[in-house]
């Protein structure tokens, strides 16, 4: 796929506005808004393992688990903010174009809160998957 100089351009400017002060400002609440966020999925986590009676270990390890990959997923817009800008703007949207000033906000939102999901529900089928295989006899056939 070949580029001409014009479209090159128009990329060079959208990644030139795209890190503006402005943008970097709104980039720093999404690592802020994790910081309340993994806390929620870390104590969510925990009460489940506590009801399921899972030994103290585990509890700690799985809570643990999903609260540092919950707080890395909204890291992560701030560290990659331009790959995420790249994949969004001319991957996902037709037209490189910032509609509202809090696009860029929700979009940051919404990386941190998929990956936290996703680890959410890694813990959901991985735990469910290990304790049935903790309760079958093992040697039986």
């Amino acid at each position: 796929m070949q580029h001409d100089f014009k479209e090159l351009s128009i990329t060079e400017d959208f990644n030139r506005a795209l890190c503006s002060r402005q943008s970097q400002n709104m980039t720093s609440i999404a690592p802020l808004i994790g910081l309340f966020a993994a806390p929620f999925f870390v104590i969510l986590v925990y009460l489940d393992t506590t009801r399921r009676s899972l030994p103290q270990l585990t509890r700690l390890l799985w809570a643990g688990s999903v609260g540092v990959m919950s707080f890395i997923g909204f890291l992560l817009p701030a560290l990659f903010e331009n790959l995420i800008h790249q994949v969004y703007f001319f991957g996902i949207k037709s037209n490189p174009v910032v509609s509202t000033p809090y696009e860029i906000l929700v979009l940051h939102f919404s990386v941190g809160l998929i990956i936290s999901l996703l680890a959410f529900f890694l813990y959901v089928f991985g735990s469910r998957n290990l304790s049935a295989n903790d309760d079958s006899p093992s040697g039986t056939y």
